[in-house]
């Protein structure tokens, strides 16, 4: 078993940084690498690696540590019980109590890399900091005069505008969270934040920024075009920032990694938003959160459900809940109410937002998150819809039966979608499926023809504009999407095969 770390290595199976790093802790400690105290240290490690904050010692517990893959003869570390390999940890002198400066951290029955328990109560501690809302400050009746304004008289007979509730959420508090799918009125909603919280303090220094270059320019574009669309309705507009920049750049990064902007050097800021926040990772939030001056508001939004960080930790998912319910206390539903944001008695149980998990529970601060999901893409009934609700809930079975147009594997699942579907025609549905689906089922080696021959008359007309403009707008209708880089229906491979269709076209020559 002495070797069992580095054949792991060798095969694959272990990164090498995680490799190394259970050796530094094993003769740091003056134990072997055969040691369960080293397998601990490889685990949390690569866990790490794969976006892993800590370790549930619980699931691994009498169970293979690392995935064997094809080697037969692999000899693979097992879980000890959980009470002995408790006892082991806390007896190491290089696994550390909470609080403690270490290289390992057991706080109860999950392990860290030490500075991990750190970024984590450093980021608990900032929001739970925040989290009390600002009754204090709040204008009650300019927002709620504001809200008519930019939302109109209030439609109760359609049910809660979950829009016109964020913005609520969102002026009254220090810190909050807009959740919701493409299309489904984020950036729209966080127009109108901005311009009620400059109603109620026109001086505000706001910011906007979010983790990539990409998505900074994407949340300006739209915070223009947005501004442009709802001038008759904003009176104060010109305190919404036009330009957007990435966090890396608005904390100050320098060539050492280190950050120009933190506790001792806080941001200028009266409030901050954030795009596409599910793609921060724990270290990163940790640092924008300790540069963000403790009086400033901070307003993440992203998709619960898509774009994860690249680097460990999850926020936006354990800030939201992974599938779980939002309900609000009485107070917030109170004041909602007040506000005119809801009918009195509209956030009953019977009007949650959905979830794919009704069993969970309700996750911390719920009170400050608010999750869109009426997308105004697409129908609530449509397909699309039906296939991203199966795919948000895990049901990989499910999402390939919708699209063979077979019957569910989970009846009651099949129920939800039936019930959501507006033309209510079962026998239909299964005979015909839902017309804007396709499925193209493609050899693994080769691409549907159809999908080039989709690719390359959208990409022609694009190809055909003689005018900037015009050009940059017709590439802009269309998208061409896959979940991998690589692969024979991956983002590489499509992008050849759409070229190569285009050539042999004659719509693009040469090098062009």
């Amino acid at each position: 078993m002495a070797n069992s770390l580095y054949a792991l290595m060798e095969a694959g199976r272990l990164s090498p940084l995680s490799y190394y790093f259970a050796r530094f802790v094993a003769r740091g400690c003056g134990l072997d690498l055969d040691s369960p105290l080293a397998w601990s240290a490889a685990l949390v490690s690569l866990r790490n690696l794969r976006g892993d904050v800590c370790v549930d010692l619980a699931r691994y517990a009498g169970r293979p540590l690392f995935e064997p893959g094809e080697e037969t003869d692999l000899e693979i570390p097992q879980g000890p019980a959980l009470k002995d390999w408790l006892g082991v940890l806390r007896a190491a002198p290089w696994v550390g109590e909470p609080g403690y400066e270490a290289p390992l951290v057991l706080d109860g029955r999950r392990l860290y890399l030490g500075k991990y328990w750190r970024f984590e109560r450093q980021v608990a501690g900032a929001l739970r900091a925040r989290g009390a809302p600002l009754d204090a400050e709040l204008d009650e009746g300019r927002l709620a005069a504001g809200l008519e304004r930019l939302f109109g008289e209030r439609q109760d007979s359609a049910g809660p505008d979950w829009q016109r509730i964020a913005v609520a959420v969102a002026v009254r508090r220090r810190f909050a969270v807009i959740s919701g799918g493409p299309g489904t009125g984020k950036t729209t909603t966080v127009i109108k934040v901005l311009a009620l919280l400059l109603e109620q303090d026109p001086l505000l220094r706001i910011a906007l920024a979010a983790p990539t270059g990409k998505a900074a320019a994407r949340l300006a574009e739209a915070i223009r075009h947005g501004q442009t669309l709802l001038t008759d309705r904003l009176p104060i507009g010109q305190g919404i920032p036009a330009e957007a920049e990435t966090l890396h750049r608005l904390l100050g990064a320098t060539d050492g990694g280190l950050f120009r902007h933190g506790r001792d050097n806080p941001l200028l800021l009266d409030g901050l938003v954030v795009d596409e926040a599910s793609m921060i990772d724990l270290p990163l939030m940790a640092r924008l959160l300790e540069a963000l001056p403790d009086r400033a508001r901070l307003l993440l939004l992203g998709d619960r459900d898509q774009l994860a960080s690249v680097e460990a930790g999850s926020v936006l998912g354990d800030i939201t809940g992974h599938g779980q319910e939002i309900l609000y206390t009485p107070e917030q539903q109170a004041f909602l109410e007040r506000v005119g944001a809801i009918a009195p008695g509209a956030l009953s149980t019977d009007t949650r937002a959905a979830t794919a998990d009704p069993e969970g529970d309700r996750p911390p601060g719920a009170d400050a998150v608010v999750l869109l999901h009426t997308s105004h893409r697409f129908r609530a009934g449509s397909g699309i819809a039906a296939l991203a609700r199966t795919v948000n809930a895990g049901r990989g079975q499910d999402a390939r039966r919708l699209l063979e147009r077979r019957d569910f594997a989970h009846p009651a699942w099949a129920q939800d979608i039936q019930a959501a579907w507006e033309a209510s025609d079962w026998e239909w549905y299964r005979r015909e499926g839902f017309g804007d689906l396709h499925w193209l089922a493609a050899d693994p080696d080769a691409l549907d023809p159809r999908c080039l021959a989709w690719a390359a008359e959208r990409y022609a007309e694009y190809l055909g504009q003689t005018d900037a403009a015009a050009a940059l707008q017709a590439f802009s209708r269309y998208r061409v999407l896959a979940a991998l880089r690589q692969g024979p229906f991956g983002v590489d491979d499509i992008n050849r095969r759409i070229e190569e269709r285009l050539r042999a076209e004659g719509r693009i020559q040469g090098g062009n």
